[in-house]
Order: structure tokens, then C-alpha cells, then sequence
């Protein structure tokens, strides 16, 4: 986002992913799952309502050994445009031309939108740890009022996540009431039995995703 009296161009993000910050180390480091530039891809440049081509480097260099000097996409031993198999640790998405080959640019005002998909680590020994997330932006800025290009600014912003422990609780009703293991309860012959099966989440900031419930029936009963 920019002053309404300023337009920029020569786009590029970098994000050496949950490296961490200068005043701040990352505690854990997730995995990269999608880089979604949807949104950039619908952009339209203000100077000819061209669409933004925007074009994602790979990284798989040590986080703690990239530099400033690393924030260069022309450097083809730290970037690539093909997507590698192995661990990846930082990106880099050039929003610098159109689909025609002209500069896009970013009248004031303006929000552009890139999303990265991140996958934390499953090991518990990072819970109640930080991952600090730190993205940067390579631009041009000039004002509208004289027009004169300005050079190409570095500016930072950072962000940070905090894993968290949290546990469903699970409860089991039947239909007849169930009994204890020493008491069961009573059923005929080919008689019907419903469970109801509740997962609860005791956290109100936490969010479950892909919740599988298992539940394994006795020989002795069918669906």
C-alpha cells in the first residue's frame, strides 16, 4: 500500500521463510506448501491495464547464510524458477513486467496480495515457541506530482506465530444407553444400536483442520 500521490514499479518480494528477524530469531522453521499469486496474476499495471506476470524463484540456500546481498534475483546460485524437490527455504516473486513485456505499476493506494501456504512442524518440542517471519519488497517509488523515477528502495515487515498445544475432547453416547464393561446394557437380537460421537474444541482462538474421527465396531456388529 502507498500514498495516492506516489506510484511504484520494479515489484519484487523476497521471504527467506521464518528465518527470523535482525532483533529476533525464528524458534522453528515450517515447510512451504503453495505460493498463491492468484490475485497478482489479476492485477492490472495503471499505465496500459496490462495484467501483472508474476514469476516465483526457489530458494534451498541455508537461512543463515543468506545475506542482503542475497536479495537479488538475478543471482542464479541462490534463485531458480524451477521448484525443487528438497527443502525450501526462501522465495522470491517478481512482479516487475505485465503479460506483455511492459512494466507494471502500482498506482497509489493500491494493495497488491501474494499468499504463502506454510506447514509448521509436528514435533511438540516447539510448543509454546515463535516462528518470526520476515518479508521484504525490492521497489521503485515516484511521485505523480513531478514523475521523476526514484531508485529502488528495500523495505522490510515481519510477523510472528506461536504454537500452540490444544487436545479435542472426544465423547461416545449410545442408543440404548451404554453400560460399563463389568454392566453392559442389553440388546435383542438384530436390534438397532446409535452412536453419537461429539468432538469438542476447548479452545477458543484454535481452529482444527483435518480432523479424522476412528471409531472401530466389535466383530459381532454391522453398519
Amino acid at each position: 500500500t502507498q500514498s495516492e500521490l506516489s506510484m511504484s514499479d520494479n515489484l519484487i518480494f523476497y521471504d527467506i521463510l521464518e528465518k527470523g528477524s535482525a532483533n529476533e530469531p525464528s524458534e522453528w522453521n515450517g515447510q512451504l506448501l503453495d505460493v498463491d499469486i492468484t490475485k497478482l496474476k489479476n492485477m492490472e499495471s495503471d499505465t496500459d491495464n496490462a495484467k501483472c506476470n508474476p514469476i516465483i524463484y526457489y530458494s534451498t540456500k541455508s537461512r543463515d547464510e543468506f545475506s542482503e546481498d542475497d536479495y537479488d534475483i538475478t543471482k542464479t546460485d541462490v534463485w531458480s524458477t524451477t521448484k525443487p524437490t528438497g527443502d525450501i527455504t526462501a522465495i522470491a516473486v517478481d512482479c516487475s513486467k505485465t503479460v506483455t513485456g511492459t512494466d507494471f505499476v502500482l498506482e497509489g493506494e493500491e494493495v497488491i496480495n501474494l499468499y504463502l501456504k506454510m506447514k509448521s512442524p509436528g514435533d511438540t518440542a516447539f510448543v509454546g515457541k515463535k516462528a518470526i517471519n520476515e518479508a521484504a519488497t525490492s521497489v521503485s517509488t515516484y511521485s505523480l506530482i513531478d514523475k521523476i523515477p526514484g531508485d529502488i528502495s528495500f523495505k522490510k515487515a515481519q510477523t510472528s506465530v506461536l504454537m500452540k498445544e490444544t487436545n479435542p475432547s472426544i465423547k461416545l453416547e449410545s442408543d440404548p444407553v451404554s453400560g460399563t464393561q463389568e454392566e453392559p446394557c442389553l440388546v435383542a437380537y438384530n436390534d438397532t444400536i446409535n452412536y453419537d460421537i461429539s468432538i469438542t474444541n476447548p479452545d477458543d482462538e484454535f481452529t482444527y483442520n483435518n480432523l479424522v474421527i476412528e471409531n472401530i465396531l466389535p466383530d459381532e456388529v454391522s453398519e
